[in-house]
């Protein structure tokens, strides 16, 4: 049992991983394993007096204090110096084991010495003062805004800048697999943006959540061509992920990816945003993008296709702040290496623009174009920051990259003509009809 004991424990420190749900089952191991240690311990075993030496038998005593205390030093170090290396964790723990001891040896000693209060003593004493002090600190930090006041003006503009809220949390940005269905009058009606005086919208967009935080970048063309844009976007759904037969039938993204391809007839554009994320397997990629673009032209419409946006490093979004608040030197370079987001993304970028030969009518937007350099692209604009984490922008970061892409490139949107020639009605019509078979659920 000892045994067993410490191969799930120790087993547990190699295999549970940050991407893993936490809590949940793979707790199991390392709590099964520390019971039958626990267990164990009662009886002579060779483990047993390993674990009864004197120096682990002073750590397990203040154990319950270095549970306390190494999560607020670590995380506190964390986010003021970033990852931390080798030497660094090491003098965190050497501080934790300090405050620990300390701990235990100026506060749990003398309780247990005392002994036990009364449950109503105890109550008011540990329980219910701390509770209403920390109460009363959170209500001040929420009313507050987080106390922006601690900031000086330029950190507070450009934290200011930074999207807070929970994107995909709407009634037209939906987490991934929340999909019920969408109706074209929904969508027009509840899931528009861009200039509020035109008669309709001309605009679709649909995609993942890359698809979202290009929104205001669309809204910004959308507006400079006095038009309104309509959107639909879920967390994880690609906007190419089609229904190509496979068995067991189409899963929720596809289902919506079907029926938002099937209101392609009413709408004069249709964009598709996504996190393209297909490095070694480009010929997928090719082959579902050029089935999503064939779809959208046949039913008259114009496909935009948008590029995506430069992944940073993790902790290249964090950087920016902390340099604005003197955290790091004023020197410190917090943008992205050119040449690594190419080798991420340049493989895709090439597929996209290998097929503008077989869709001729196809616009791209390169966020590159504004964002990126010969050698680094940014991830701050003057008092803006761009990025959220690192793949996702923050909603005013899209607005202001689609202000400069108004600037430098003109809009794409006032290029093209509309309606559609003659020659192409009776294209649109057929397309509508074979399209408008697929079945629309109504949102809840």
């Amino acid at each position: 049992l000892a045994a067993a004991g410490a191969v799930l424990a120790l087993g547990a420190l190699a295999l549970l991983r940050r991407e893993l749900p936490y809590p949940g089952l793979n707790t199991l191991a390392p709590c099964l394993g520390a019971a039958l240690l626990l267990y164990a311990g009662s009886r002579s075993n060779p483990l047993s007096a390993l674990l009864g030496l004197p120096w682990l038998a002073a750590v397990g005593r203040m154990s319950y204090s270095l549970y306390l205390w190494h999560w607020p030093v670590l995380s506190l170090l964390r986010y003021r110096y970033g990852a931390l290396d080798a030497h660094a964790t090491a003098a965190a723990l050497l501080l934790v084991f300090v405050l620990a001891w300390l701990t235990w040896r100026y506060v749990e000693q003398p309780l247990h010495r005392r002994g036990a209060p009364g449950l109503r003593a105890a109550a008011a004493r540990y329980y219910a003062g701390p509770a209403a002090a920390f109460l009363a600190l959170g209500l001040y930090s929420y009313s507050s805004e987080g106390v922006p006041g601690r900031f000086d003006p330029a950190a507070r503009e450009l934290l200011a800048s930074y999207s807070f809220e929970r994107d995909l949390a709407g009634a037209c940005a939906i987490k991934s697999g929340a999909y019920q269905g969408v109706t074209l009058d929904y969508l027009v009606q509840r899931c528009v943006a861009g200039d509020p005086r035109a008669p309709g919208a001309s605009l679709l967009l649909f995609g993942d959540s890359h698809a979202n935080h290009f929104k205001p970048w669309l809204e910004q063309l959308a507006r400079d061509g006095g038009m309104r844009l309509a959107y639909f976007v879920e967390g994880a759904c690609s906007a190419i992920d089609l229904y190509q037969g496979e068995p067991g039938g189409p899963t929720p993204c596809q289902r919506r990816n079907a029926d938002l391809l099937a209101m392609a007839p009413h709408f004069r554009y249709v964009a598709l945003a996504s996190r393209w994320q297909y490095l070694g397997r480009e010929q997928d990629f090719a082959r579902a993008l050029d089935t999503a673009l064939g779809r959208i032209e046949r039913a008259g419409a114009v496909p935009l296709l948008l590029k995506d946006t430069p992944t940073v490093a993790p902790d290249l979004p964090r950087c920016v702040l902390q340099r604005q608040r003197g955290w790091l030197p004023a020197a410190r370079n917090c943008n992205m290496p050119r040449a690594l987001v190419e080798a991420e993304q340049g493989s895709m970028d090439r597929v996209i623009d290998a097929l503008r030969a077989a869709h001729p009518s196809l616009i791209v937007i390169d966020p590159k174009r504004v964002m990126c350099g010969p050698d680094e692209c940014l991830t701050a604009i003057g008092r803006t920051a761009l990025y959220k984490d690192d793949n996702h922008l923050n909603l005013a970061a899209s607005r202001l990259l689609g202000q400069r892409y108004l600037a430098l490139a003109g809009n794409p949107l006032r290029a093209r003509p509309w309606p559609p020639s003659s020659a192409r009605v009776s294209t649109v019509k057929a397309g509508a009809r074979q399209l408008g078979e697929i079945e629309h659920i109504p949102p809840p």
